[in-house]
């Protein structure tokens, strides 16, 4: 799906409509994608991003949605201030309800239904909620201004013992929930990786797991018996609690084992999701490592590997009526909709830097030359907290043991004077920078350009800084000259709708790179938001510069496609036998885990 103007927090599709899917976004919106016709009425071609937006009565960044799950039009949502609320599609109304959650942060929802408790009215509809905080809520879905009931006290009541035990840790706290879809069972994630789960019927705990040390993220129910949890460490585990029902003792015994156990994730679990398979029990993880996964609960190999976000993965659901297809949202604000039998998992897929890593140690043979030395070494000073004997030390600890140290330590005895950065080290400083940096570096090219005398027509050429970032601001004026009907239809397109003016503008800006001029074609493409269609514009025209700023700018700080125009952008100086210091200091890739590749350029 296009660009969204938000994270893509939450996504659910309700078993009334499959062809409908609900996406909690960070800028306090929901959307309701319609992306398949489920009418069957025959007529006019479906528009496949027909959405509605949702706004009214909401505030902060919606986290979490689920719909009911037989009610129509019937939506329950949090936000990240700890509100949960339901909002009727139908008659466009929100409600909030009356408690919340004092501190913001992650709100799990979950729909449970014939809750029976000893001094409160039988609830029919239920929201069950959980947040780091520990407190568990009961809210009555019919009852928006009655005060949601602690499940936390009766639980203490029923399992004295068992929350003794609790109590006597110390930081630790219930974290996240779940109700399995037959609504018989609660299960409840701790920040210390156990795993309580109780009956709904009488809050008499059954069952407790402690197969991880790390705090629990996800939990995903597959009827009443199986359940997957995810970690913060990337791990995901199942447990089998069919056989847990029967004569648990006051203060069960926490098992440490699980039915199977997956590691391929390398950081937090976002979000896990059980697909509508009869046949087959097969789980969907996502991950803030920026992959989707695809498991058999029955083997441990992955059987689908999904690397196609470009930011962390916070989402995922699976298709109802097409069981295979598989939906996707996170930080790069795409929903994407694949299915898991496209992507079939390889090994070799884990690895993306390897090809980069190549780039890099292909620019070994330009190292040696002092100022290119002065320049990494200041680089490795930002990156390691400002002091030059604790950057030259960190470079020193991670150096390959088959490499003399002592070929590379005359770099501390460089003339401290040429610790101050010279004009040169503050603009690698700005463009090696965040994105604040990039609008600085961008702000100072600008101020350069108002004391350059005449001007110039397309792109200007300079031998080291100064092709001027200032042009991806700006358009090439002959362009306008000629095809000024098009243009007129262009600024016209809008009257006939959103859709027209996107189509006009793409087709404008696929016009305008045909015909040699990036600069114009790439505004265009980012007018329409095609911010990567923006980039590989400028990347086929060679100018690297222009498509860095541009992802510096518009995409997020890990997108693995920044370090590739780096490199790329290296190899296209070190072919050309020109600038050899910049090509080496554009391989000095401006992302955490990569800061240690200063080494390559250091003359050993």
């Amino acid at each position: 799906m296009l660009t969204q103007s938000g994270f893509l927090y939450s996504l659910d599709i309700p078993t009334w409509n499959p062809g409908q899917v609900a996406i909690g976004l960070g800028d306090s919106n929901i959307k309701i994608w319609d992306f398949m016709d489920t009418s069957g009425l025959n007529g006019e071609k479906h528009n496949f991003y027909q959405c509605q937006l949702l706004w009214k009565g909401l505030q902060g960044q919606i986290l979490n949605v689920q719909w009911h799950p037989t009610r129509e039009n019937i939506l329950a949502y949090s936000t990240e201030y700890g509100r949960v609320g339901i909002y009727d599609i139908a008659k466009s109304k929100c409600f909030t309800f009356k408690t919340y959650y004092q501190s913001k942060g992650q709100v799990f929802i979950s729909w449970a239904f014939d809750i029976q408790l000893d001094d409160k009215p039988f609830l029919r509809e239920a929201i069950i909620t959980c947040n780091p905080e520990g407190i568990v809520y009961a809210y009555d879905a019919k009852q928006h201004n009655t005060r949601a009931i602690v499940v936390n006290d009766y639980i203490q009541q029923v399992n004295p013992k068992w929350c003794t035990t609790l109590e006597a840790k110390v930081k630790t706290s219930r974290c996240c929930s779940a109700v399995d879809p037959q609504s018989r069972f609660l299960a409840l994630g701790n920040t210390d990786g156990v795993v309580e789960v109780y009956r709904l019927d009488t809050f008499q705990i059954i069952y407790v797991a402690s197969s991880q040390q790390v705090a629990v993220t996800s939990l995903a129910w597959n009827g009443p018996a199986l359940l997957a949890v995810g970690y913060k460490s990337g791990t995901i585990t199942i447990h089998n609690i069919a056989e847990q029902m029967d004569d648990v003792p006051e203060v069960p015994i926490p098992d440490t084992s699980s039915v199977q156990t997956f590691t391929i994730h390398k950081k937090m679990i976002t979000s896990l999701e059980w697909s509508h398979h009869q046949d087959r029990s097969l789980l969907a993880s996502v991950s803030k490592d920026e992959f989707a996964c695809v498991f058999d609960a029955n083997n441990t190999t992955p059987l689908a590997f999904f690397d196609q976000h470009r930011a962390a993965v916070l989402s995922v659901c699976w298709g109802i009526e097409n069981l295979d297809t598989v939906f996707t949202g996170g930080e790069d604000k795409f929903c994407y909709v694949w299915k898991y039998t496209d992507y079939p998992y390889n090994a070799a897929q884990k690895i993306k830097i390897s090809e980069l890593m190549n780039g890099l140690k292909r620019s070994s043979n330009i190292v040696g030359q002092p100022q290119l030395v002065r320049h990494c070494m200041q680089l490795a000073v930002r990156i390691y907290g400002g002091d030059l004997d604790d950057a030259i030390q960190t470079v020193k600890g991670r150096i390959s043991p088959d490499i003399n140290p002592t070929e590379y330590e005359y770099v501390s005895f460089l003339d401290r004077q040429e610790q101050n950065e010279d004009e040169d080290s503050k603009v690698i400083g700005l463009f090696f920078g965040d994105k604040n940096a990039m609008k600085a570096l961008i702000g100072m090219e600008g101020k350069e350009r108002e004391n350059v005398s005449g001007k110039t027509s397309g792109h200007v050429e300079s031998s080291y800084y100064g092709r001027l970032l200032l042009e991806i601001m700006q358009s090439n004026h002959q362009a306008f000259e000629s095809n000024v009907a098009d243009w007129v239809a262009l600024a016209l397109s809008p009257m006939a709708g959103k859709e027209t003016w996107l189509n006009l503008m793409e087709k404008k800006a696929i016009f305008l790179a045909n015909s040699n001029n990036p600069v114009l074609a790439a505004t265009c493409f980012l007018a329409c938001s095609k911010v990567y269609e923006a980039i590989r514009v400028y990347r086929e025209a060679n100018l690297y510069r222009e498509a860095i700023a541009i992802a510096k700018l518009r995409l997020p700080a890990v997108d693995p496609i920044i370090p590739q125009l780096f490199a790329e952008w290296g190899d296209k100086l070190q072919k050309e036998a020109t600038q050899e210091e910049l090509a080496a200091m554009w391989y000095v890739i401006p992302r955490p885990f990569t800061s240690w590749l200063l080494f390559f350029y250091l003359p050993f």
